[in-house]
């Protein structure tokens, strides 16, 4: 089934706030993230039902206007990923490691939503756009087989190959890795 999750990436700060306040008004959707970003953007999330999801993004591109970015409603989203961008989950065990860098935060979601479709992986984060220049990355864990073809069936059905800047897989992580990763 899936949940839906609407974002909007701002160029001004204040108009963040204002758009989200809209947002917030507008439907019965909860908010996920609404904070400044990088470079001196603003990114706002929130995650609902369908319709109320896509009310939302209509009321932030009506506030935004020509100050948005992106404003994106997407639907039928792996439930772990809506998970992930409330918290940080904690695999109970790390086996394999893989990791997925993209050029947006829009784009870390939809890869995070490739990986547990494609393969039998864990996500560990989703991380966007905060001291990253604006990029995004997912990590995330399984078998190295299932890792593998989490990060090839992400390259090869995410629409646009400039999008994935950078990936890996790690059969074996190190104990200090492992214990960074999940700090």
């Amino acid at each position: 089934m899936g949940v839906s999750v609407g974002l909007i990436e701002l160029r001004h700060i204040p108009l963040g706030y204002e758009t989200v306040d809209a947002m917030l008004k507008a439907a019965d959707v909860e908010l996920v993230r609404a904070s400044p970003s990088c470079p001196g953007k603003f990114l706002a999330i929130v995650t609902g039902g369908v319709g109320a999801v896509e009310c939302a993004c209509a009321a932030a591109e009506r506030t935004a206007g020509r100050q948005a970015v992106v404003c994106r409603a997407i639907d039928h989203l792996d439930e772990a990923v809506a998970e992930a961008l409330k918290t940080r989950p904690r695999p109970d065990k790390l086996e394999s490691f893989g990791s997925i860098e993209t050029r947006t935060a829009l784009s870390a979601i939809l890869a995070a939503d490739l990986v547990v479709k494609a393969s039998r992986v864990r996500l560990i984060c989703i991380r966007m756009a905060q001291g990253i220049g604006g990029k995004g990355y997912v990590n995330f864990t399984g078998d190295i087989a299932s890792v593998r073809n989490a990060i090839e069936t992400c390259k090869a059905r995410c629409g646009d190959p400039s999008l994935i800047t950078s990936s890996c897989a790690i059969a074996t992580p190190h104990e200090a890795l492992v214990s960074n990763l999940l700090c």
